[in-house]
């Protein structure tokens, strides 16, 4: 059967990519880097401490007594244990907050932020430096020396005038972070990106001949690691998926994959994964199973650089949130909206996803399953429109949304639009059943709700 595929370079970007997510949902990496570069420094300047030749006090502007650089080293390493403390202390009450105010979601863009890792950082390096400084002073005072050099102190106490200014910028990006707007716009951008990698332009796409696929010869399950360049657990969400590195497996061994589960679906040890289709020449030319797992990512929850259906997800999560009796803010659900219909509008005319991907030959060599405009129509409406059909400042905009998609959406897309305008219009009928005129204030668009 003729159908289209996506054409798949044999590049290896998805190497780079990965890392850079591990990085970024990494949270002890820079805390823990700034933590050995603290040793490193403390090691460094108590052997230019010690190079330099002894002198009496008052000799020069640098040399104080042992006594004296000791109250300042213990002065700071104590006062930055307490200050750790209360920083981060008061960060995760926030946080908390937040999360409950607007969704879970948000405390993924805390732990991706590298501000409050350098933040971590910079205030470990600042507690643990004066305490290794400190037994170098300490082994001066029983040799002795009363006088010592203070490459140590003035080390230290550019850490805590560091610390100050880190501070002040961690304060200013959280409290911007909290912001519901700042919240929105962090997903709606990753989000973005992901649509852009999920949705190539018309050129990448080739017409190909659909293989006519059977049962497998081969079934790959998946099992945990240890595989190179993967995080496998025992079970978890699929990430995401190297597909330039499948197509490179399949057509080197002639032959065709079907990834079982999408990506974003829940996978369990034992469970299929991948379904291997051999060429003619039989099933003994089919890859070992550990090189398809390693082209998966397993983690514990679903990420958005895969997956923008994800992103779409967290939008309306908050938008929820926004509508729930406990917090009841309709204006963040209309923000919400405003990024659900930039989504909708850019993929209303974009090629859509066969689920096919061809070799530079135009071979299909891997099939995946994709979601449908009309799921992603239905992701992005529909819980907001049951909660949100008693409060007309949604209605309105859900109404100027629907309407704004269907004079831009080509005739075949433009069916759910309908079906979502009606449930609309029924939700907001049966919520204001008593009050009809108040029903036609409710479905009249408005692009800025009630605002």
């Amino acid at each position: 059967m003729a159908s289209r595929a996506q054409v798949v370079a044999d590049g290896r970007r998805f190497s780079l990519v990965r890392p850079r997510e591990r990085f970024y949902n990494n949270f002890w990496f820079i805390p823990a880097a700034f933590l050995v570069g603290a040793l490193l420094l403390a090691v460094v300047t108590r052997q230019i401490d010690q190079s330099l030749a002894p002198v009496r006090s008052g000799t020069a502007p640098w040399i104080v007594s042992a006594g004296d650089a000791g109250v300042v080293l213990s002065t700071l390493a104590t006062a930055m244990l307490t200050f750790l403390g209360v920083v981060f202390s008061i960060g995760l009450v926030a946080l908390q907050l937040a999360s409950q105010q607007f969704s879970p979601r948000v405390l993924r863009n805390y732990v991706r932020t590298t501000t409050t890792k350098v933040a971590l950082g910079t205030f470990i390096a600042t507690f643990i430096y004066p305490l290794f400084s400190l037994g170098y002073l300490e082994e001066l005072s029983r040799g002795g020396h009363a006088d010592v050099s203070t490459v140590s102190v003035v080390v230290a106490m550019i850490l805590a005038i560091a610390s100050i200014a880190v501070f002040i910028a961690y304060v200013t990006l959280t409290i911007r972070g909290m912001r519901i707007a700042y919240a929105i716009s962090t997903v709606a951008v990753e989000t973005s990106r992901a649509l852009d990698q999920m949705f190539p332009p018309p050129e990448r796409y080739a017409p190909v001949t659909e293989p006519a696929l059977g049962a497998p010869d081969r079934v790959i399950a998946y099992r945990a690691g240890p595989f190179a360049l993967g995080v496998h657990l025992d079970q978890g969400m699929l990430q995401a998926v190297d597909i330039a590195a499948c197509v490179r497996l399949a057509r080197q061994h002639d032959c065709v994959v079907r990834l079982t589960p999408q990506v974003g679906q829940y996978v369990g040890s034992g469970e299929p994964l991948f379904e291997l289709f051999a060429g003619p020449d039989g099933p003994a030319t089919l890859p070992a199973d550990a090189d398809f797992l390693r082209t998966v990512d397993i983690g514990p929850e679903r990420t958005v650089y895969r997956d923008p259906f994800y992103g779409v997800r967290a939008l309306v999560d908050v938008a929820a949130q926004a509508l729930s009796p406990a917090v009841n803010a309709p204006t963040t659900a209309v923000q919400v909206l405003d990024r659900l219909q930039d989504f909708l509008r850019q993929m209303s005319t974009r090629t859509w996803p066969t689920g096919l991907f061809a070799d530079r030959n135009g071979t299909v060599r891997l099939v995946m399953q994709v979601r449908s405009w009309d799921q992603l129509v239905d992701l992005a409406l529909t819980e907001i429109t049951e909660f949100g059909a008693g409060s007309p400042q949604v209605t309105r905009r859900l109404a100027a949304l629907i309407d704004a998609l269907k004079d831009t959406v080509p005739d075949e897309r433009r069916a759910v639009l309908i079906r979502h305008q009606t449930l609309l219009s029924e939700a907001v009928d049966q919520r204001f059943e008593s009050h009809r005129v108040l029903v036609e204030v409710a479905l009249e668009p408005d692009a800025r709700g009630l605002g």
